[in-house]
């Protein structure tokens, strides 16, 4: 019998192996090509960001030459297989990570950066929304580059050994290639425009822009994909061992002694002594809030504190714990920044549950999650909790599931899960715990403030899921093929715990005693259609997708207001510190609503700001019919010198550093 001889894998290189020099020339330049497309298609993909001119020399400029350095190290390698297997990695990593960050740009509206790759995983339990979001290009594209690679491979990577007495000379000729294009890519950063100087419009310049690195979008086209990506290596480990100035500490001093201390008004101490349960609730968009889809909130909000024009704006890529973050410490997270796990060791003394404490409060945080997700149980712990507490805490001990419970009634096992939000109201133990008479918190006469993190009415909307399922089987009169339809009566059961929690709170004889703060942690961003989206929003008399509902209620003053001021979410700290008379402190980014000396504003992480009389972006100057350009100029420096203090607090650990020095 013939033993069957291994069939050797044939290569088609054009030219054969060691072709001519314009053959290895032109599959040089088809190896550069490669490169360069994946740059081009993914800031092609997203120019609506509109920023900074695609067309600029400065972004292509940086592509072509990482994409030169990228191309000597595969044809640097002699060797046909090793070089194969060289680009592959190379290309293919480069190829998955330029639509992965297409589709973060997609589904939450920025780029990732490398020091938020550690909250990537969160994200995994919504894989399958985020692939049904791209749409059917985005794989079409894929595919195309996938081939394009292959081609690549099959006939642009020939061998090439080196002729006799060539060796050396190849080796300097390509250390000079690479050795010219560092010295350019030192170079480009002085192409942009640094003309502005050190004005307050310089704030808004490329040149600026370049050097923060603190607008992800704007910072892709600036630099194109190969440049972002070198920055943002260079940023992340210049942020991990920055060193704060006494100048920089001094900045902060300065800030918030133009500011003054807060003044008492005639809101504070309107609540004082008691009880706080402050609400965040996923995904409820301001159009939610009506007598038909959310009768209870509605209720609270027609009864108590509106905050009419009230803003989330989204800092970091992990919107929820972006706005658990703002809420409790009164400051917006780093735009390039992982705060749940990079600030874990920050002090927080002048963080709402710290300053609660120091009043004499118990403090306590709930959510569906384990204490991992986020870094929930570390964190929370450094804002000034007492614990963070996962509903999976509470589940009973034969419970096997993660995921679903059970309570007794009449005998009998009634099915409950943690993702549907009335799992608060309906399990004892967690809601004794809430109120501070369980078994893991005690007040024992203390007042008590409870956070909690809804879930119910979090993506995906296409009606597939227990949670979807649950809640339009129990509301059939929402269609489940409507991701509107379901995402309503996905908030049913936010608000079903709402009204549940509220009749609770009667029977245990508390309710006048306890003030329950309502809000969203963003506008309802994984709703696919934007345009109806937008469309729902200024039907609702709202221009700005990101102004969703904020609302404080207290049965003891049930007192209808709405307070017009334009508010953010920094500002719901101070202004319950307020309500509550325990003194806010003079020195955090966020403001009490009912000071008279707050004009009311809403900074954004890309420079846009927002008043009472204009939203506009900072050295843009459209929006501003209402205002002066001397009055918009006011902003736009404020606001530069606004992010700078933020940064400074955050990065420098500013509360501790003037802890040690008093």
């Amino acid at each position: 019998m013939k033993s069957k001889k291994k069939k050797e894998r044939k290569w088609h290189n054009i030219g054969g192996d060691n072709p001519s020099m314009p053959i290895k020339i032109l599959s040089y330049a088809i190896v550069m090509a490669s490169f360069w497309s994946l740059d081009w298609w993914l800031r092609a993909s997203v120019a609506s960001i509109g920023r900074y001119d695609f067309w600029s020399w400065p972004p292509h400029l940086f592509t072509l030459l990482y994409g030169t350095l990228i191309s000597l190290v595969v044809f640097s390698i002699s060797n046909r297989k090793a070089k194969d297997l060289t680009y592959s990695i190379i290309f293919y990593s480069l190829e998955a990570l330029a639509f992965f960050q297409y589709g973060s740009h997609l589904i939450v509206g920025k780029f990732m950066t490398l020091s938020e790759l550690g909250v990537v995983g969160e994200g995994t339990n919504y894989f399958g929304f985020a692939l049904k979001s791209l749409g059917v290009m985005t794989f079409v594209w894929a595919a195309i580059f996938y081939t394009i690679g292959h081609l690549i491979k099959r006939y642009f990577l020939p061998n090439t050994v080196p002729r006799p007495g060539t060796c050396k000379k190849a080796i300097i000729v390509r250390c000079a290639i690479a050795a010219g294009c560092i010295v350019f890519i030192v170079f480009v950063p002085k192409m942009y425009d640094s003309s502005k100087g050190d004005t307050w419009e310089a704030f808004d310049s490329p040149a600026y822009e370049y050097e923060t690195f603190s607008n992800p979008g704007f910072d892709m086209q600036l630099c194109g994909f190969y440049g972002y990506l070198s920055r943002d290596i260079q940023t992340s480990l210049a942020n991990r061992f920055k060193v704060i100035s006494d100048d920089d500490l001094k900045k902060v001093d300065e800030f918030f002694a133009k500011r003054g201390p807060h003044n008492d008004n005639t809101m504070t101490g309107l609540y004082k002594g008691k009880n706080v349960i402050a609400i965040m609730m996923e995904s409820m968009d301001d159009w939610l809030i009506t007598p038909e889809d959310t009768p209870n909130i509605y209720n609270l909000k027609s009864k108590g504190m509106d905050f009419t024009n009230f803003y989330t704006p989204g800092y970091s890529n992990g919107w929820t714990f972006n706005s658990e973050f703002a809420f409790n410490t009164s400051t917006f997270p780093k735009a390039n920044g992982n705060a749940a796990y990079a600030l874990v060791r920050n002090d927080f003394s002048r963080s709402l549950p710290s300053v609660l404490k120091g009043a004499g409060y118990t403090a306590n945080s709930f959510h569906e999650s384990e204490s991992t997700f986020y870094n929930r149980g570390p964190i929370h712990r450094a804002f000034g909790y007492e614990e963070y507490h996962s509903y999976e805490d509470y589940f009973e001990p034969d419970a096997k599931d993660k995921t679903y419970d059970y309570k007794m009634v009449n005998g009998e096992k009634v099915t409950l899960s943690k993702t549907i939000d009335t799992y608060l109201t309906q399990k004892d133990s967690l809601f004794y715990d809430v109120i501070g008479k369980g078994e893991n918190v005690k007040a024992d006469g203390k007042p008590f403030f409870s956070f909690i993190v809804t879930y119910t009415p979090h993506l995906p909307y296409d009606g597939n899921g227990y949670d979807a399922e649950y809640a339009l089987k129990k509301y059939p009169q929402y269609d489940s093929k409507n991701e509107f339809d379901v995402l309503r009566a996905k908030a049913r059961m936010t608000d079903d715990m709402v009204g549940e929690l509220v009749e609770r709170l009667k029977e245990e004889g508390i309710l006048e005693d306890t003030v329950l703060v309502l809000f969203a942690d963003h506008f309802a961003y994984g709703i696919r259609n934007k345009e109806e989206l937008t469309r729902l929003s200024k039907e609702n008399g709202n221009a700005n997708t990101e102004r969703t509902p904020a609302i404080i209620y207290c049965a003891a003053n049930e007192n209808p207001m709405e307070v017009e001021k334009v508010s953010q979410t920094v500002d719901l700290a101070p202004t319950v510190m307020n309500l509550l008379g325990v003194g806010v402190p003079y020195d955090i980014m966020g403001n009490d609503i009912f000071d008279d000396n707050y004009p009311g504003y809403v900074t954004t992480s890309g420079g846009r700001w927002i008043t009472k009389d204009a939203e506009t972006y900072t050295g843009n100057e459209e929006g501003i019919k209402n205002i002066t350009r001397e009055e918009k100029q006011q902003m736009d420096e404020f606001l530069q010198e606004y992010y700078e203090v933020k940064d400074i607090i955050l990065d420098g650990n500013y509360y501790a550093k003037k802890k040690s020095a008093s």
